[in-house]
Formats: structure tokens, sequence, C-alpha cells
């Protein structure tokens, strides 16, 4: 799972781009996108599955994509994670 800064990932919602050095900020903006895919792509092929979570999302949405992708998977932890996430709210 990667926590991704709005600014430094170009999030569809947050970016931004600096007026100055515009160009540069661009190309910059750019290779780290690329660099994410790349990355992706590279986990996939070894059997990961990457996640990649923005830093303005709520914790609790963070959470429930995390459960979700551990779910699709047929990954026990999901159930886990869903029953620890009722006691914390439920004493």
């Amino acid at each position: 799972m990667f926590v991704q800064g709005c600014f430094w990932h170009a999030c569809p919602t947050h970016q931004h781009a600096p007026k100055h050095n515009s160009e540069w900020w661009r190309q910059k903006f750019e290779t780290n996108v690329r660099r994410d895919e790349e990355t992706d792509v590279h986990l996939v092929l070894l059997g990961w599955l990457p996640l990649r979570i923005w830093e303005h999302e709520c914790v609790d949405g963070a959470v429930r994509r995390v459960t979700t992708a551990l779910a699709s998977q047929g990954h026990s932890l999901a159930l886990r994670l869903d029953t620890q996430k009722l006691k914390t709210r439920n004493p």
C-alpha cells in the first residue's frame, strides 16, 4: 500500500503546478506518475496487489478500500479487520 502525496503524485483532485519553472514541474509530475504506474506493473508481475491511497482520503475510507482489496483476493485478514473495527466502535 502506498500513501500518495497529492502534490508530488499529481492528485486529480488537488493537483496544482507551481507557476515558476512550470515546464520543469510539469515534467517532474509526469515522471512521478509514470514511475508509479511502472512500479504497479512490476508489483503485479511479482504477484502483489498494489493499492494507492491519496493523502486527502479519510481514514475510514482508506481502511474500507484496503479491506475490500484484501477480501477480493480471498485474504482472511479482511474479516479480522472488519471484526476489530466493530469492536473498537462498539466497546
